[in-house]
Formats: structure tokens, C-alpha cells, sequence
């Protein structure tokens, strides 16, 4: 799989875990946001340099209703 389609196939699984809590609008605030839960990096930041599980973890999270 090229790394196009992976980080694409990443993005396209964090949304569908918001997608239930949030608006388009919020999921991409919620993207673009620090995250206390990432360190306070944006979860955006992360999926570009290939680090979709901590990202994905935390949108389960958020999910959930951790709102950290």
C-alpha cells in the first residue's frame, strides 16, 4: 500500500469513530485542536508523520466521552 492510500485509509478511520459525536465542522476542529491526550500535539500533526494509533486511541476516547 502506498503511504497516500495508508494515510488516507487513517484519516478516513479517526473520522468514522467522530463522526457519530461531531459535525463535519467538529471533527475538523477536533483534528486541527491540541490534544492533551497527544501530548498536546494536533491529532492532524500526527497522522502526517504516520502515527495513527495513539490518534485513533484517542478519538475512541473522545468517543467514549474522555473529553481530556
Amino acid at each position: 500500500m502506498d503511504q497516500a492510500k495508508e494515510r488516507a485509509d487513517d484519516l478516513h478511520a479517526v473520522v468514522a469513530e467522530l463522526e457519530d459525536s461531531l459535525t463535519a465542522k467538529g471533527i475538523r476542529q477536533w483534528l486541527r485542536a491540541r490534544n492533551r491526550s497527544l501530548s498536546g500535539a494536533p491529532p492532524i500533526a500526527l497522522l502526517k508523520e504516520g502515527k495513527f494509533q495513539p490518534v485513533y486511541e484517542a478519538a475512541c476516547a473522545f468517543r467514549d466521552g474522555e473529553y481530556l
